[in-house]
């Protein structure tokens, strides 16, 4: 017998975090979306990109490491 636990995040109507994920929801994807080679969403991408500066995460590499040391929770956040 297994027993699932959801975590649920509570964010708060109105708050930065959700002003940034509808600002990045908002912008436009123009990249190939037609051929299937696109990983990771584009609002994805750019709250990766504020949340790594903002931690002082400078250059890609860094940003990139911030992302995955975070992953998990990025993911319960699901942003």
């Amino acid at each position: 017998m297994s027993i699932a636990i959801r975590v649920f995040v509570f964010i708060p109507q109105g708050s930065i975090l959700e002003r940034l994920m509808n600002f990045a929801a908002s912008v436009p994807d123009f990249r190939r979306c037609d051929k299937g080679n696109i990983r990771h969403r584009l609002n994805d991408i750019i709250i990766l990109m504020i949340l790594g500066r903002t931690c002082g995460h400078v250059g890609r590499s860094d940003i990139i490491a911030f992302g995955k040391y975070n992953l998990r929770a990025c993911l319960k956040i699901r942003f």
